[in-house]
């Protein structure tokens, strides 16, 4: 999630990971888990948000001016949660090709668009970055994704949204190597999820991976199963094997970093879970997740 770099890890666990950088992460887009996209916080088990636009204890001159504002407030967080959606280019670990990061600046376009037009003026800087990134995206240069304004640009917009947009909240806490505050259920439609990395030594990322009511392995085993599929290389089949992972990837950093990523959600079981390796004397084949980062989900 959060980054999608190999500055402190292996390329295929930190890019399955990373989706804060522009959004996106593992999945294939049409048939990923995602919800109807109305934006709207529902009553689940998560803490609500606040106001759920943009106009709320604002002044306004006339009623069509206030709801004008209330517009936009709505606007900027569907927009998100669409932009959040949208895989990067490439397969997985693979690095993309710069035909590939041309392909995908242009899938983006519409979406950042939207997400441009309706921002508050409180992001505008970093909507401008953003924008900046994915110029230079679409010119075949992939060292966007290692650059670290460019993802604080993009909690910018999630910060925003939490103050803006009315969606569940949960603030959760990773450590080595368990997660702390996720709730047992919320319901369908937004959640923002900020993760602290509360570790010294151990980046962490929150993914979501939709389980597959007709299988019989565990869910340390369905979640191995996706994560794999990257070492084949081969688009087919990662496609395949990623196809109830959450698209848009999910909140993850470095040692005492926050970052925040909003999912727009199904109603279904989700397994949530974090595949670095485990850095601090692991032997580099053990990932987080196999040492205790995994848990479920209830999305109703």
């Amino acid at each position: 999630m959060q980054l999608r770099t190999s500055k402190f890890v292996s390329r295929s666990a930190m890019i399955m990971a990373s989706g804060v950088l522009l959004v996106g992460v593992v999945a294939c887009a049409d048939d990923s888990p995602k919800a109807a996209g109305s934006g709207s916080k529902t009553s689940g088990s998560a803490t609500s948000g606040s106001a759920g636009s943009k106009s709320a204890g604002s002044k306004s001159d006339s009623d069509g001016a206030s709801s004008e504002q209330a517009s936009s407030g709505t606007d900027f967080c569907g927009s998100l949660l669409a932009l959040n959606r949208i895989d990067p280019p490439g397969e997985g670990p693979i690095p993309p090709t710069p035909d590939q990061l041309k392909e995908w600046s242009k899938t983006i376009a519409g979406p950042f668009a939207a997400v441009s037009a309706a921002a508050p003026d409180a992001v505008l800087d970093q909507v401008a970055s953003l924008s900046s990134a994915i110029t230079k995206a679409s010119s075949g240069d992939g060292t966007v994704f290692d650059d670290g304004s460019t993802e604080e640009a993009h909690e910018g917009l999630e910060d925003q949204a939490r103050k803006d947009c009315d969606w569940q909240r949960a603030d959760v806490e990773a450590s080595d190597f368990k997660f702390s505050g996720v709730p047992a259920k919320v319901d369908a439609g937004a959640l923002s999820v900020r993760l602290s990395n509360t570790s010294t030594a151990e980046p962490h990322v929150f993914l979501l991976l939709r389980k597959d009511s007709a299988s019989t392995q565990s869910n340390e085993e369905q979640v191995t199963a996706m994560v794999s599929s990257f070492d084949s290389g081969d688009p087919a089949t990662i496609k395949e094997a990623t196809k109830n992972s959450v698209s848009g990837g999910g909140p993850g950093g470095v040692p005492g970093q926050s970052r925040t990523h909003s999912f727009d959600l199904e109603a279904g079981e989700y397994i949530y879970f974090c595949p670095i390796p485990v850095m601090a004397g692991g032997d580099g084949q053990t990932l987080h997740y196999q040492a205790g980062m995994i848990g479920e989900l209830t999305v109703s």
